[in-house]
């Protein structure tokens, strides 16, 4: 099982991701937006925070996809290796250039070249 972890709270980037990959992947994913104010919502995200989500969560997990750049997220990798001891799992970001570049200390090089 694979899980998409968002931080959106207009649930743009969540719901686009949720539908696309539940059209060509049903029942291979989980998705959980950190957002829980996010609106508008969707019938298969999961809304609340990380640590409660790792708390409740009983699937066996293969891959965690991070859809965003944020230190915050890496705080959550003990948590998840202690949630799934003796299992390898997969951590993976994704994220746009600008999330990147907006960051302080690349704040010189902000939307340099193709970014």
């Amino acid at each position: 099982m694979n899980l998409h972890i968002f931080n959106d709270p207009v649930g743009f980037f969540s719901n686009k991701t949720a539908s696309y990959l539940n059209s060509i992947q049903p029942g291979n994913n989980l998705y959980l937006n950190t957002a829980p104010l996010c609106k508008p919502k969707i019938e298969g995200v999961v809304y609340m925070d990380a640590k409660t989500f790792f708390q409740q969560n009983r699937q066996e997990l293969q891959r965690v996809i991070f859809h965003s750049y944020s230190y915050s997220d890496s705080e959550l990798v003990e948590l998840i290796r202690s949630k799934n001891k003796g299992r390898e799992i997969f951590l993976v970001w994704l994220f746009w250039s600008h999330e990147y570049y907006q960051l302080p200390e690349f704040f010189s090089k902000l939307y340099q070249g193709f970014s």
